[in-house]
């Protein structure tokens, strides 16, 4: 029996060391499974292809991730209306323009496939980037599915979408001004909105939410996880809500105008620097520090509430601290 187990253990150690020779040598095929039947996976080439699409304001990016290829995404201000792709060929997305509508889809197979890939292989990340005339509004931006990352920077929007299956690992929105915000958006990451004009509307969101500068105004923020929420130095937020369950609220070197309520279940709200007129800060099973006052085990604590301007943070096992 010994001996069985000895031979076993050479075959499997010479069964390795040929594997990584092969390898190394490019003897080791990419194979993939198409209904069941074992295929040698061709590569693709890498391109860069322009497309001919103009005149458009409204942006669909309709990416169900159908073949299991992923985007980077790039929507920000040009001198031209310009669509470029960069990537496998094999992943090439389609491109059409219709009564003013720019519409992406990534190319779709007939079939679905499970394989058994190399690293460095096949890279099936590629990028799109898409320009537009700094002269013209976005009537409509929409996105749906699944990119890799998602950077949207320099544009005008009346109105920015997407709906709650889509997801980033990673997103960006710089210097964007948006009239209507109906954001369903899964961040593996996180989700950094720097010296963005944003009004009227919903975001909803995994991951981290960091906002630095701009102005956030009647937008309600709900965060779906243990994503946390950091509001930075020079934002100004009018009106609106967050809303966490599992993680920290941060506001620190922020202005607030009207009525703002944070409200959180397990996790712990910090407020400093801020600029507001008035203060209610309430936790059921935690403790509430209002600059020199301090309560445990539960409480409200209050100042100027009577004012326009009034934060509220509301809080079930967390902490309140305000300085």
């Amino acid at each position: 029996m010994k001996k069985i187990f000895k031979a076993g253990g050479i075959t499997i150690i010479l069964g390795v060391i040929i594997a990584i020779v092969g390898a190394v040598f490019n003897g080791v095929r990419a194979v993939e499974f198409v209904n069941l039947k074992p295929q040698i996976v061709q590569k693709g080439k890498k391109i860069t292809k322009n497309y001919s699409a103009t005149d458009f304001t409204t942006i669909k990016f309709d990416n169900n991730n159908a073949d299991g290829s992923a985007y980077d995404v790039e929507i920000k201000q040009g001198s031209s209306y310009k669509v470029t792709y960069t990537g496998n060929s094999k992943y090439e997305p389609k491109v059409s323009v219709s009564n003013d509508s720019l519409t992406i889809t990534p190319s779709k197979r007939n079939h679905s496939t499970v394989g058994f890939y190399y690293t460095n292989y096949e890279s099936r990340v590629g990028k799109i980037t898409i320009t537009v005339p700094e002269n013209v509004k976005l009537d409509k931006l929409s996105l749906e599915g699944f990119v890799r990352s998602l950077v949207l920077s320099d544009l005008n929007i009346t109105e920015l979408t997407s709906d709650k299956h889509t997801y980033a690992d990673a997103a960006t929105f710089k210097n964007l001004t948006v009239d209507q915000l109906e954001l369903n958006l899964g961040v593996g990451d996180e989700l950094f909105i720097k010296d963005s004009k944003l009004s009227n509307g919903t975001l909803d969101f995994s991951g981290d939410l960091r906002v630095s500068g701009g102005e956030l105004t009647d937008i309600a923020i709900t965060s779906n996880q243990d994503g946390d929420v950091d509001f930075l130095n020079g934002t100004t937020i009018t009106n609106g809500s967050v809303k966490l369950t599992d993680a920290d609220f941060t506001a620190n070197g922020v202005t607030f105008h009207g009525k703002y309520e944070v409200t959180n279940k397990d996790g712990d709200n910090n407020v400093s620097n801020v600029t507001v007129q008035g203060y209610r800060i309430v936790t059921t099973d935690g403790t509430n520090t209002l600059f020199d006052q301090v309560q445990n085990n539960g409480g409200t604590l209050e100042q100027n509430t009577d004012q326009a301007d009034v934060l509220t943070l509301t809080n079930t096992d967390g902490d309140n601290t305000v300085k």
